[in-house]
């Protein structure tokens, strides 16, 4: 397996600039600075070594949001045993999720790693890869997202924006009141993004 994954890391050091591009058609979290920094520090832990670190880093705040780069570093690490107990079957999941974009080089990467499974663990990666995607693939994670939206779009006590359909008349606001109105405005636009990318990916 060390060999198989070491012939396909050539391939992946050019992964990131397809994965930046089609990021921009997934309706995900925004990129904060926050989340970059999380980002940062996830890889730099990795280089430093420091593995268990950036695994955390990336399994329980980077992968839940559906950031592909960090599942993949996680399937990376089982399937060489970098930090953690190697556990092919664990990896090849990992690694079926971050694909799951169709990102030219993942894909090829997921489809290399299968026929060199046993069947057993061919078959416990597809158990793991069915739990993994119910919780952080791309459909949950918007349909995650989309809660939270609907949530912050319930009016602010204290305010007269009152309602998703209510209308008042714009000169009738205060100054804080408009920039409340601007972002439910906002809000309602990536709702309805995220609408229609459930819409036409997710079942």
């Amino acid at each position: 397996m060390s060999k198989m994954i070491g012939l396909s890391l050539g391939i992946l050091t050019v992964t990131w600039v397809f994965a930046g591009t089609l990021a921009d058609e997934f309706p995900g979290p925004p990129m904060t600075e926050a989340y970059v920094d999380a980002q940062k520090l996830a890889d730099s832990e990795f280089v430093g070594g420091d593995y268990k670190s950036a695994l955390r880093i990336y399994r329980d705040q980077l992968a839940p949001i559906g950031d592909k780069y960090a599942q993949y570093q996680i399937g990376l690490m089982y399937l060489q045993g970098i930090g953690v107990e190697q556990d092919a079957a664990r990896g090849a999941a990992w690694i079926q999720l971050a694909a799951e974009r169709d990102i030219p080089e993942l894909k090829a990467l997921d489809q290399e790693i299968r026929p060199q499974l046993t069947a057993a663990e061919r078959s416990r990666a597809s158990r793991l890869y069915t739990r993994l995607n119910a919780d952080w693939g791309d459909c949950a994670v918007v349909r995650k997202l989309l809660a939270l939206d609907e949530k912050a779009l319930e009016p602010p006590t204290g305010t007269r924006i009152a309602g998703n359909n209510a209308i008042l008349p714009v000169d009738t606001f205060s100054v804080s009141e408009m920039a409340i109105v601007d972002k439910v405005s906002e809000l309602r636009r990536t709702i309805e993004i995220r609408e229609d990318y459930l819409r036409a990916h997710c079942k």
